[in-house]
């Protein structure tokens, strides 16, 4: 098992206006998803599919499940952002590491 904080920071447009989104979670990872995340640098910008679970069974707090993650760089980067309404860039899941 890996658990790791990550960060966002970007644009998300809601109700006609551009609204700066910033946040940093936690994620978790198993199995040999875990262990090629874990080789990842601190900085990296990466996109994650996977879902949201609470943290522990009597918790109320959100957590990433990674199933899935690809590592984005340059152009490829900017390939996977997806404009929205109002032209704020939607990057979905795109995390950074943080480096503790």
């Amino acid at each position: 098992m890996l658990r790791v904080r990550v960060a966002h920071q970007g644009e998300q447009a809601e109700a006609g206006r551009l609204r700066q989104v910033r946040l940093e979670t936690e994620l978790v990872a198993f199995g040999p998803v875990a262990e090629t995340l874990a080789a990842q640098a601190p900085g990296s910008e990466l996109r994650f599919t996977g879902f949201l679970d609470r943290r522990g069974t009597q918790g109320n707090q959100l957590e990433l499940h990674v199933t899935e993650f690809g590592l984005l760089k340059g152009l490829q980067a900017s390939a996977t952002r997806l404009p929205s309404p109002g032209g704020a860039t939607n990057p979905g899941a795109v995390l950074r590491f943080i480096e503790e």
